[in-house]
C-alpha cells in the first residue's frame, strides 16, 4: 500500500507545485486507497474503426466477475474493434454487448477474463460502488 506522510506530501507539492495544497494530507490519503480498491477494476477503452485506426478512447469499469464492463456509449457507438487496457500492461478483446445512447451507457465484454486475471482485476462489488457514490 503506497503511505503518504508529510514528507511524501512535501515531495509532491514540489514536484507538482502548489494545487496539492488545497488538500490535507488524511485527503490524499483517501485517495490513494480510493484508487488502490478501484484501479484494478478500471480499463482503458480503445474503439478502432473499420480501417483500423483508433477513432476513440474512454475508461471503464469491471462489474462481473466474468468481465462485463460498463463505459460510455458514445466512446463505442458504430466501432469496428474494442480493446480493453489495464494499468499493469495487459490488452484483451472486447465486444459490445449493448449500449444505450440516451444515457450514454455501453456494455462491453472483455475476452479471455480467466479466474487468474479476475483475481488481479477483481469487479467493483456492490458496496464499493456505493462507497463511491457516497464520498
Amino acid at each position: 500500500m503506497l503511505q503518504c506522510d508529510d514528507v511524501l506530501l512535501e515531495q509532491l507539492v514540489e514536484r507538482f507545485g502548489t494545487p496539492l495544497y488545497v488538500y490535507s494530507a488524511s485527503a490524499i490519503r483517501d485517495r490513494v486507497r480510493a484508487f488502490e480498491q478501484v484501479g484494478p477494476a478500471v480499463v482503458h477503452v480503445i474503439a478502432f474503426g473499420a480501417d483500423g485506426r483508433p477513432r476513440g478512447q474512454g475508461s471503464g469499469v469491471i462489474f462481473t466477475p466474468d468481465g462485463y464492463v460498463l463505459t460510455n456509449a458514445h466512446v463505442v457507438a458504430g466501432t469496428a474493434r474494442l480493446r480493453a487496457s489495464f494499468t499493469d500492461g495487459q490488452v484483451l478483446d472486447a465486444t459490445l454487448v449493448g449500449e444505450d445512447a440516451d444515457t450514454d451507457t455501453a456494455v462491453l465484454r472483455l475476452a479471455i477474463l480467466s479466474y487468474v486475471d479476475a483475481q488481479v482485476h477483481p469487479p467493483l462489488h456492490g458496496g464499493l460502488l456505493q462507497q463511491l457514490f457516497d464520498a
